[in-house]
């Protein structure tokens, strides 16, 4: 439907040349290249809406890395030459050239393994650098009319696994599932009766690193950082993210299903693991539950792989752990071994789903359309 913006500017121009020029009265006849000149602007700023649109409903997913190099970009000084007017006192204008010396703080950055660049802090530099041994190594940069300044220092993650820096960041992209009315669409669950139902929300980014594992609080920070390593090392060359999501084990294995429909299925590059744990009774008769750790009583996991391998695997894995205390370390080695299972649903393949826009991505191109067509009448009218 929103082709027909990009017919509404042609038209609207059309009927203004019929009007002037079929009988506009005193209507001021403009130049045909104004016409010309309107539509490429009119058709331009339809494009522009729509692009902006569809970018505001593009989905999100998450990316982990490891930071190999940390990098102090050095102060520096720009000459700017520029060209200025100036009056004299008989009100005689002449131009002349002026100098003028522009300052460019220092500052510092990171990059991950996955080639994405994130600024960073002065003491989060220094801390790494502290961490993988102070080993500093200048680099020079080039900086157009500099006349001072200018060059940088450079640190190397020093490869000891205990050293790395990992983050996680968003990235946006576009889905073509999520608003199509394919076979692929589930249903629509909102944010009461997720809460009604104990769902989660996809966890928040704090202090560049996200925790992959939520839900009855007993992941410890052991278990968050052997799942970001997980993520950081498998995410780029297998482009993979893990979340592991647990649930009181009475809940059944419905409740993933319904996690499920409310990620939409979850993003392309996700592979949520739903582990249903319970505490174990102190003795069969007794209704007292004890302190021990909590285990295992059953795994329902999903993504979009085209066959679900890994999920077979992990089927199996919960049956030969059932009744067991769930230790999240040895699960991550596990998943880290039987890596090769996974394969990412190639997006691609969905292109031939119709993606519909939404009504307020409608509301913004249609619009836009509306007031260009509205200006462009208005200026041409009052052309003179």
């Amino acid at each position: 439907m929103h082709r027909l913006a990009y017919l509404l500017p042609p038209i609207a121009l059309f009927a203004h040349w019929l009007w002037v020029y079929q009988g506009g009265g005193d209507a001021y006849r403009v130049p045909y290249e104004f016409y010309a000149v309107a539509l490429v602007v009119t058709e331009g700023l339809v494009g522009l809406a729509h692009y902006l649109a569809r970018r505001a409903g593009l989905d999100t997913e998450f990316l982990s890395g490891y930071v190999t190099e940390v990098r102090h970009y050095r102060e520096w000084t720009e000459r700017q030459v520029y060209l200025e007017t100036v009056r004299d006192g008989r009100g005689n204008t002449r131009t002349v050239q002026r100098v003028r010396y522009v300052h460019h703080p220092e500052y510092w950055t990171w990059t991950l393994n996955t080639g994405h660049v994130e600024n960073i802090s002065h003491a989060i530099f220094d801390q790494l650098v502290w961490l993988w041994g102070g080993h500093i190594s200048y680099f020079s940069t080039f900086h157009a009319n500099c006349v001072a300044g200018g060059g940088g220092d450079l640190c190397v993650w020093d490869q000891v696994i205990e050293h790395m820096q990992t983050q996680t960041y968003p990235h946006r992209y576009d889905n073509p599932l999520d608003r199509s009315n394919s076979i692929f669409r589930y249903e629509e669950i909102s944010k009461q009766e997720a809460q009604e139902l104990g769902l989660y929300d996809y966890p928040a980014i704090h202090n560049y690193e996200q925790q992959p594992i939520f839900g009855l609080d007993i992941a410890t920070d052991a278990d968050q950082r052997a799942f970001q390593l997980l993520n950081a090392t498998m995410g780029s060359s297998c482009q993979v993210h893990f979340f592991v999501l647990i649930y009181d084990a009475s809940k059944g294995l419905t409740i993933g299903e319904k996690q499920r429909a409310y990620w939409h299925g979850g993003n392309k590059n996700e592979f949520t693991i739903c582990l249903g744990v319970e505490r174990p009774k102190v003795s069969d008769s007794s209704d007292d539950i004890g302190e021990d750790p909590y285990v295992l009583r059953w795994c329902n996991a999903f993504s979009w792989m085209d066959e679900p391998q890994m999920e077979i695997a992990l089927e199996s894995w919960a049956r030969d752990h059932d009744g067991e205390p769930l230790n999240l370390q040895q699960f991550a080695n596990w998943l880290r071994e039987n890596i090769q299972l996974w394969q990412r649903k190639e997006w691609k393949d969905f292109k031939y789903i119709a993606n519909p826009m939404t009504w307020w991505q409608l509301l913004i191109v249609f619009g836009t359309t509306l007031l260009a067509c509205g200006g462009a009448w208005y200026v041409l009218i009052n052309f003179r």
